[in-house]
């Protein structure tokens, strides 16, 4: 793996911080499954037959380096902006650029697991009284998984397959009361109010709205 990052950050202005960062990104000869070497009763390593357990070796298997290089350049741009005591704005964007660059004959499937565009905004509210408040907005693009999946076809080797995970948005809130000089707090938060169904797995469970209370207290 090869990285590079470079940034600027602001926080020379009250009401204002920003940053701006770019990297690039290059991974290769990632770790794989490699293919299934079947093997006879009689070519095996253990010129064949089991005593302990009475049974033959049917086939080898190991690891081996894929054969793809990613290159991934990309750039986050975020602000936070203090409008008046007790309030801040916020909003970021990130852009993911991603190429496979495969050699003469590498058939390696493309791994998309991150989003191209993805972008975060809200506002947090605190006030003396001790309530406090938070409404953010999230989105991201659509994603295509890789997974290692047994065959179909009969044979030993296990076969990859692309999984799509379309593009999402998330609407969360939160709101919290402080009390005891700040030291307890309640709060309760909902998550994906637009209830917004999606996966963030391939073959992972559905998620919904979700509603959570808490109590914290410091010592």
């Amino acid at each position: 793996m090869l990285a590079f990052d470079l940034g600027y950050l602001n926080q020379d202005l009250d009401f204002l911080n920003f940053e701006i960062t770019g990297y690039f990104l290059q991974v290769k000869d990632i770790i794989d499954l490699s293919d299934t070497i079947p093997e006879s009763p009689t070519s095996n390593t253990f010129n064949g037959l089991f005593v302990s357990s009475g049974r033959y070796q049917v086939a080898d298997g190991g690891w081996t380096n894929k054969c793809g290089t990613y290159n991934t350049f990309g750039s986050e741009v975020g602000a936070r902006v203090f409008p008046l005591e007790g309030l801040d704005l916020f909003a970021n964007y990130t852009l993911n650029l991603q190429r496979l660059d495969r050699p003469t004959g590498c058939d390696t499937v493309e791994n998309r697991q991150t989003s191209r565009h993805k972008a975060n905004a809200g506002m947090q509210v605190r006030s003396k009284a001790g309530v406090d408040g938070e409404l953010t907005f999230h989105y991201a693009s659509d994603q295509t998984w890789v997974e290692i999946q047994p065959p179909t076809d009969g044979s030993l080797n296990l076969v990859s397959r692309q999984y799509d995970i379309p593009a999402y948005t998330l609407l969360n809130a939160r709101v919290g009361y402080r009390f005891l000089q700040n030291q307890a707090e309640v709060s309760a938060t909902g998550f994906n109010l637009l209830n917004h169904q999606h996966r963030q797995h391939p073959q992972g469970q559905r998620i919904g709205q979700r509603f959570m209370g808490f109590f914290s207290y410091k010592f």
